[in-house]
């Protein structure tokens, strides 16, 4: 599995993030929480129960992958590597389009395969 054994955050908590969450069983993953404009640093809401984190808090938050969880995921893309996550800890931490990717094969592999 491409993100065994990797600490996910899932940017993006739309009408997407819902399908996912309401879809598919995601425990396979390693998921962190959930990043969007729509939450407050430090909240303790929670979004399918999973902790929530603004996108000021990027920089601090412990993962080793972003999935961009967006229909329009370039503009957010380039705000996260060059804005948000420059010069931070996180600065080389892998960032990708999970639209962009062959999502049938991912979602296979995450929820059909052992």
């Amino acid at each position: 599995m491409q993100f065994k054994n990797k600490k996910v955050l899932i940017y993006g908590a739309g009408a997407l993030s819902c399908t996912l969450m309401e879809t598919c069983d995601i425990s396979k993953l390693n998921v962190v929480g959930f990043c969007d404009n729509k939450f407050q640093p430090n909240s303790t809401e929670l979004f399918y129960s999973y902790k929530t984190f603004s996108p000021s808090e990027l920089p601090d938050i412990d993962f080793d992958v972003i999935l961009i969880n967006l229909y329009r995921p370039e503009q957010v893309f380039e705000k996260i590597k060059y804005e948000l996550l420059i010069n931070s800890k996180n600065e080389d931490k892998e960032i990708h389009n999970l639209i962009e990717f062959n999502l049938w094969s991912i979602l296979k592999e995450i929820f059909f395969m052992d």
